[in-house]
């Protein structure tokens, strides 16, 4: 077995012999293959070649034509009885190739005959009826095992036929038969194999990969000759799938390897020509942080004290360097604020932070003396606020410093929380605020202990900062405040000088109010009904009145007894600074 092409020029026998020669049923069953040879050639669009002795293909590859006198005694054998046919007389079989976009390029088909020539002909082609290809007597089979060989070199199609057909009317003394096989086979592959899909997913920051690579894609092609499928990064080793399933979603770990940018392509190879297809996008890899920065230390006297360092570098194919960070307790915690300014001696170190967050190791420490002619405090600067020790109406901010809360309009809120210095110890005086998108609302000083408490009055939807002494937003509280909604109802029987009916002329009426009413009035409201467990519209429209009331009547029609639960919402409109409000529900009984 030979082969050609490929794309690193290897071939998987094992693959060719089981997949395309065995279990498809080409060549009928393994032992009915015995003393063939097989080759495979590159070509144009891709061809196999089978060559070899005639083989019987067996009821697995052989399709029986429609037959008129003629029977089949086997799988592969047309028998004539002695008798009288009638023009036209005949039968034959096909073989289709059983490979989806492939074709039939070229076939010989063999025939042989165990008695002398008779009046009928022998057609070979690419129909099912052995037509449009050749056509000869029987005179020209050779009596005996050998026969002969009906070539049909340019086909294309996607069949090829045989049949033994009587194409006058006569009569037979004796019985007749024939025996019809493959001999040669060039199938033609019509499809190429495809990539696509491809995506790369690791760690990464701002576009720079740091570490393990996950990289999926989908790979396709026919069943003729197919080839394997992988994945490789740059020049590395390929991680190989072989010969994976059509359109699943493939994968692969790949290590980016060294710093820079690096070519991840998947591929899929071809067979017998084919050219690999394939698919790749450039990705930048940084997995070395930058060199250690040193603390440079500040002139005597100096205050405030700006801490400062020398260069770090991240060599020529690093992502470069982001930031510098500063520590006064070996790492533990890093300083919010790069500037001291409480008294006293700092044992200080740095660190440089890349663009693709590499953190260089800590720098040597230095001893860093800030002198007492400072504010001797917080001094209006580097005040910490401790989220564990935060909350807002009994609620702690999650790990990004952030608090959802819902409340009614008109409701305030209350932060409570303590802030340190820079030092670690409490930062007395220092300020507290807390502003939304309109301005401040709310504005606070620390206690001797740094400890504070502020409450907040909300009067629409959005988003509240707190800051602690000046800095940038520390902690953000989304709010989502609503309408106050109050609903009503009540029964109001007309009197007459007879006994009513059960639930005629009954009214129910149904009120409430909304606030604030500078805000809500004029707006129209919605009664709902709950049907199951889905809210309805009851159809009974009202507006909101200047004093924030609304008010509706039912009149009831329909004798008999129901238990409705009903509550009115107040939709989200234009204008409106708070999300829709929604009423507590009301159980209204007809009686």
């Amino acid at each position: 077995i030979s082969h050609v092409g490929g794309r690193d020029g290897d071939f998987d026998a094992a693959l060719l012999e089981d997949r395309d020669l065995g279990r498809s049923g080409v060549f009928g069953a393994a032992d009915d293959r015995a003393g063939v040879t097989h080759a495979t050639t590159g070509g144009s669009g891709g061809t196999r070649f089978v060559r070899g002795a005639p083989v019987d293909r067996g009821a697995q590859s052989w399709q029986l034509a429609a037959t008129a006198g003629f029977g089949v005694s086997t799988a592969t054998t047309i028998v004539a009885p002695a008798g009288i046919y009638g023009a036209g007389s005949g039968a034959g079989f096909w073989w289709c190739t059983p490979y989806a976009n492939s074709v039939v390029q070229s076939a010989v088909v063999n025939v042989t005959r165990a008695q002398a020539a008779s009046p009928v002909l022998i057609t070979a082609g690419p129909n099912t009826d052995g037509s449009g290809g050749v056509s000869v007597g029987d005179a020209t089979v050779p009596a005996g095992t050998g026969g002969a060989n009906l070539g049909l070199p340019t086909l294309g199609s996607a069949c090829v036929g045989a049949r033994i057909t009587q194409p006058a009317a006569g009569s037979s003394a004796a019985s007749r038969t024939w025996t019809l096989s493959l001999a040669d086979v060039v199938l033609g592959d019509l499809q190429g194999p495809s990539v696509s899909g491809l995506q790369v997913v690791g760690p990464e920051t701002h576009g720079w990969y740091t570490g393990q690579l996950k990289v999926f894609w989908q790979a396709a092609d026919n069943a003729l000759l197919r080839g394997t499928t992988g994945a490789q990064i740059s020049d590395a080793a390929t991680a190989n799938l072989g010969d994976a399933a059509d359109n699943t979603q493939l994968s692969a770990t790949l290590d980016p390897g060294a710093d820079g940018a690096h070519a991840v392509t998947v591929y899929r190879t071809g067979g017998a020509g084919w050219p690999t297809a394939d698919a790749s996008v450039t990705i930048d890899v940084d997995r070395t942080p930058p060199s250690v920065p040193q603390v440079i230390a500040p002139a005597a006297g100096q205050y405030p004290v700006t801490l400062t360092t020398t260069p770090s570098t991240d060599g020529a194919t690093g992502s470069g360097v982001a930031t510098y960070q500063f520590t006064i307790d070996g790492g533990a915690t890093i300083l919010a604020d790069a500037t001291l300014t409480r008294p006293g001696t700092y044992t200080v170190q740095a660190r440089a932070i890349d663009v693709a967050g590499n953190a260089s190791t800590w720098s040597l420490p230095i001893e860093i003396v800030v002198p007492a002619n400072g504010s001797g405090g917080a001094g209006g600067r580097g005040g910490v606020l401790h989220l564990a020790r935060l909350t807002v109406d009994g609620q702690a901010p999650d790990a990004t410093a952030t608090i959802n809360l819902t409340r009614t309009w008109g409701a305030g809120v209350r932060v409570v929380g303590t802030l340190d210095d820079a030092l670690g110890g409490p930062a007395a005086g220092a300020s507290v605020t807390i502003a939304d998108a309109g301005g401040l609302l709310a504005q606070t000083t620390t206690g001797g202990g740094g400890q504070f408490a502020v409450a907040v009055a909300v009067r629409r939807s959005g988003t509240l900062a707190l800051t602690a002494d000046g800095g940038d937003a520390l902690v953000h509280i989304g709010l989502r405040l609503r309408p106050l909604l109050r609903l009503t109802a009540a029964e109001r029987r007309s009197v007459t000088g007879r006994p009513l009916r059960l639930g005629a002329r009954r009214v129910i009426t149904i009120s409430g109010t909304a606030v604030p009413t500078s805000l809500v009035a004029g707006r129209p409201i919605q009664l709902e009904y709950l049907r199951g467990r889905v809210w309805l519209p009851l159809g009974m429209p009202a507006t909101i009145a200047r004093n924030g009331g609304w008010r509706v009547r039912y009149a009831v029609t329909n004798p008999g007894h129901a238990l409705v639960d009903l509550r009115v919402v107040l939709p989200t409109q234009p204008g409106l600074p708070f999300a829709a409000g929604v009423s507590p529900v009301v159980k209204v009984a007809i009686h």
